[in-house]
């Protein structure tokens, strides 16, 4: 993407409404709307609770091995309402 005539690089992540939280090593941006991202996999048993996706990212490299539990990443505390249904079932 380009920003003030610009290349810019990052990674992103797509959110539940098609939002994408982008980061690379200067800066944090998302565009709207802004909301989690939910991965269901399992029966809902278990739920990996994450404030954003770096958080994420990280526990699969700490972990070594793929998530096989459901995953929320709030992309900021202040979706966690937005996670609460989920979590609530």
């Amino acid at each position: 993407f380009k920003v003030n005539d610009k290349n810019q690089f990052s990674i992103c992540f797509e959110n539940d409404l098609k939002g994408l939280e982008l980061r690379n090593a200067y800066v944090k941006l998302s565009t709207n709307p802004k909301t989690i991202t939910s991965h269901q996999r399992k029966d809902g048993s278990t739920v990996l609770l994450f404030e954003g996706f770096i958080d994420f990212l990280s526990y699969v490299v700490l972990k070594r091995k793929a998530v096989t539990s459901d995953v929320i990443v709030l992309n900021s505390t202040v979706n966690l309402p937005d996670a609460l249904p989920i979590l609530k079932k």
